[in-house]
């Protein structure tokens, strides 16, 4: 789970890529897909949010860049968590000192690669002010649903909205994909 990887540092810093799905463009993953895949899952020259096909492609369009990343993150400090839910990147550390050229690097590799930063959304996060917030999800010595979301079952319940409260249910237990159940009983 993306939000479990970050447990135990001592800082979280959130960066959202600006109209991600949008920003995708052929030349991205031509390298992985054929022209016939490319033009049956794009519409309009993207991968538009909310296809199936979406999440796939976001992926490979920005391994290159993950890559980058990556690299950075090692050469700037060892102790770096990266990780990447679609559009949101996060970065854990424990020396605030890698913040700002954390954030200078990342800003220029993302628009290398022919994506943006959305500055409005850039957080920093210190575990002293409590539970750092990843991707929806509160993160301290272990990972727990927000206060938010605890409402939002609260409002559900209210509401008589059996279907909402269920699914609001079932993802506040955050389980980690190998403890899902299929239909059929297994694991």
């Amino acid at each position: 789970m993306h939000a479990f990887e970050h447990i135990g540092y001592q800082y979280t810093l959130s960066l959202d890529l600006e109209d991600f799905f949008d920003s995708i463009r052929p030349a991205h993953v031509k390298k992985y897909m054929s022209h016939d895949q490319i033009n049956f899952c794009f519409i309009d020259k993207a991968p538009r949010q909310g296809l199936p096909t979406s999440p796939v492609i976001s992926n490979l369009a920005f391994i290159e860049c993950d890559k980058l990343i990556l690299e950075h993150c090692r050469l700037l400090d060892t102790n770096i968590k990266f990780t990447r839910y679609a559009d949101d990147l996060v970065f854990s550390f424990n020396d605030i000192s890698v913040a700002k050229p954390l954030v200078v690097q990342v800003e220029l590799l993302v628009r290398q690669n022919g994506f943006k930063l959305n500055k409005n959304k850039t957080k920093l996060q210190s575990s002293k002010a409590g539970r750092r917030v990843i991707t929806g999800v509160a993160v301290d010595e272990t990972i727990h649903a927000t206060r938010k979301s605890k409402k939002k079952i609260r409002a559900a319940n209210h509401q008589k909205n059996p279907s909402s409260l269920k699914g609001l249910e079932e993802w506040a237990k955050l389980k980690f994909p190998n403890q899902i159940k299929m239909d059929d009983g297994e694991t």
